[in-house]
């Protein structure tokens, strides 16, 4: 094997272990914050999540219908969380975690039966 082969073996060797190596934030708790729509309504929203890596989550926007469902938490910071509402809507969130403030910011699409789908921001901060 060349020298090309065995430096792309190397750095795809280096990737997987850098992927591999994500510390695992303890999710657990309270959380409260805003969810703001791209037509500008802001509602609060308080959730409670179970776990580390890969997590259990239930949120209520405004005293609305609890949603349930899981997040994972993936490299380079992110998060991804998606949900079902006793509604029927299903909603996915993708974001970033600060896991020194413990504070989720994301970006989410709620999809309604029958409706366009919402879209928004969202902040979450851990109690």
């Amino acid at each position: 094997m060349g020298y090309i082969g065995r430096l792309v073996i190397g750095l795809l060797g280096m990737a997987a272990a850098a992927r591999a190596a994500i510390v695992p934030f303890d999710f657990a708790g309270h959380w409260v914050g805003v969810v703001t729509q791209d037509r500008g309504k802001s509602q609060p929203i308080v959730a409670d999540l179970a776990g580390t890596r890969t997590f259990d989550a239930t949120a209520t926007v405004e005293a609305g219908n609890p949603c349930t469902g899981k997040g994972r938490q993936k490299p380079r910071g992110r998060v991804v969380i998606h949900l079902a509402c006793g509604s029927g809507d299903k909603v996915a969130m993708h974001g970033t975690l600060d896991a020194a403030a413990a504070v989720i910011s994301a970006s989410y699409v709620s999809h309604q039966p029958h409706k366009h789908p919402e879209r928004g921001t969202l902040t979450l901060t851990r109690q």
